[in-house]
């Protein structure tokens, strides 16, 4: 009888949904089992997004190419900075003790510095998209922009405070994530109006990821505490946002790629990627 269930069930999920729907499952049994302890659940979710965001980097890189598809192109290359980023962001949760500042405060502007950085990828996809200025130009000035926000937060101490312990969240940072969440949404409906351009099978992850994105900026201006639910409730669903990111370019390049299939799993990509670099390293050494 479960066999059965289990059987319609895989019959109504697409063919190229059923590993990400699976990862899903695994995320949220992962989350309700491992969120208790919030210094082990930041961790390995953010280890986990570095490893994502390293498979879309190497599948952009590899298998795309700007001038056929210049926005999913533009994500697939950018999107690591801010996951860098916010990888930067659970490494503070371990209390580093050559930090004399107040960590929540820190993680939080990180996390804006992450989120404004996701906004301006969508922007350089926009502009690579109607080809307004090259790639190569706008990453740089992406790139740069990025490290100068990062240093006000984490090495100068100008960044406008974030947080305040007892009040929760500053009017900046409130302010913040309704631009942000706006932006976002900008974003989505800009896609939405210009469908025609994308595929269905690369738009629906787009539009999933992006609504998930909103989702947890949303979630984040509920934050009153440091250890209230919402802190691991708004970085499972930012891992979702970054799967659903990742099912999107997996499904550009095998319309790209026609009959050529890749894996929608994306630690297959990850270890085709190191035992390609290994064999590069060989090569190289003989």
């Amino acid at each position: 009888m479960k066999s059965y269930y289990g059987k319609k069930i895989l019959e109504i999920i697409p063919d190229e949904y059923r590993l990400i729907v699976g990862e899903i499952v695994l995320v949220v049994a992962f989350f309700l089992i491992a969120s208790p302890s919030t210094l082990f659940f930041h961790s390995t979710m953010g280890i986990m997004s570095l490893l994502v965001a390293y498979n879309i980097f190497f599948l952009g890189t590899n298998y795309l190419r700007l001038s056929s598809q210049p926005f999913i192109f533009s994500i697939s290359i950018l999107s690591i900075v801010y996951i860098v980023i916010d990888f930067i962001r659970v490494f503070l949760l371990w209390r580093n003790p050559f930090l004399l500042r107040n960590i929540i405060d820190l993680t939080i502007q990180l996390w804006l510095v992450a989120r404004f950085a996701e906004c301006a990828v969508f922007l350089i996809g926009f502009l690579a998209w109607f080809k307004r200025y090259r790639f190569l130009y706008l990453g740089l000035i992406y790139l740069g922009s990025v490290v100068f926000l990062f240093c006000t937060s984490f090495l100068w101490n100008v960044f406008p405070r974030s947080y305040q312990p007892g009040l929760g969240l500053t009017n900046f940072t409130l302010v913040s994530e309704y631009i942000i969440s706006a932006f976002i949404y900008i974003t989505l409906s800009i896609l939405l109006f210009r469908k025609k351009k994308i595929s269905v099978s690369v738009l629906r992850p787009l539009i999933i990821s992006l609504i998930l994105s909103i989702g947890a900026e949303v979630i984040f201006t509920m934050l009153r505490n440091q250890y209230g639910f919402m802190i691991e409730w708004r970085v499972m669903v930012k891992f979702l946002s970054l799967l659903f990111i990742y099912q999107a370019v997996v499904q550009a390049i095998q319309n790209k790629n026609g009959k050529a299939r890749l894996s929608s799993h994306w630690w297959s990509h990850f270890k085709q990627s190191t035992q390609s670099q290994r064999e590069t390293d060989d090569h190289g050494l003989d």
